[in-house]
């Protein structure tokens, strides 16, 4: 499954590598229910105000005939990864009726 990623040069080299070690987690969930899919995934990261930012993300699922978006935003980019992930695997689950659990129980 292609994933794209747009807006990735206002991160820094840590939460680089905290959004691809979740993606990679994450992404099989997806590949699971949608084969022949496209993610792509807008990063935006807000100014910091303080000793932190704020990190908004918005990803698109697109099949050749359907298309999903879902958005989360979050203090901590892993954690709004994750969030953005769920929402997607929810999404799909209510469009096809499944019964795939995205939490472990």
């Amino acid at each position: 499954m292609p994933i794209q990623f747009i807006g990735l040069k206002s991160l820094s080299a840590e939460e680089l590598t905290d959004l691809q070690r979740v993606t990679k987690t994450e992404l099989p969930k997806v590949e699971r229910i949608l084969k022949k899919a496209k993610v792509i995934i807008d990063v935006k990261g807000y100014e910091k105000d303080g000793a932190r930012a704020k990190f908004s993300l918005h990803a698109r699922l697109e099949c050749p005939s359907l298309l999903m978006t879902a958005e989360a935003d979050s203090w901590e980019i892993a954690t709004a990864a994750h969030k953005i992930f769920d929402k997607l695997v929810t999404e799909m689950q209510h469009k096809f009726k499944t019964e795939f659990s995205a939490k472990k129980q």
